[in-house]
């Protein structure tokens, strides 16, 4: 296997936090480059949450990876995603994030690669930030619009 390493972020917003608009977005490098690019927007109302956002943006990766298996620099500016994902146990906590959290820990047990899981400030993690408002004003456009259709 090749022995260089991808790196991912990825990042998920909700407006307002909870019970708004919620998406998620992840990017993938290999050496600089470019190789993996997905925003998503997830829905609005009860079940929303930033964490929930979050974890579905890590899930983007963790399913590139089951694809593509690879050594993985994950990168985000959630501490709680981090620190659960860094964490050997299998709880994935409790509230509306946690179906989705369960279902990156067990991606994450897997996959056959290393993965180390970095936090970085939200201030760092700009692309994955503008990508995951592009999302949700999309989507709010597309609900004020249909307000007169």
């Amino acid at each position: 296997m090749d022995k260089r390493i991808l790196r991912a972020h990825f990042d998920g917003g909700c407006f307002p936090n909870p019970g708004g608009h919620a998406s998620c977005a992840c990017l993938i490098e290999f050496e600089n480059e470019e190789v993996y690019r997905k925003s998503v927007y997830l829905g609005c109302g009860d079940g929303m949450t930033n964490n929930v956002a979050e974890y579905s943006g890590l899930k983007l990766i963790l399913e590139y990876l089951l694809k593509n298996p690879h050594d993985c620099l994950i990168i985000g500016d959630s501490l709680t995603v981090i620190n659960r994902m860094r964490s050997a146990t299998k709880d994935a906590g409790s509230g509306m994030c946690a179906p989705v959290a369960a279902e990156c820990k067990a991606i994450q047990r897997k996959l056959g690669v290393k993965l180390q899981f970095i936090w970085q400030s939200r201030t760092r993690n700009e692309e994955c930030d503008a990508m995951c408002s592009l999302e949700i004003e999309e989507a709010q456009s597309q609900e004020w619009h249909r307000q007169f259709a």
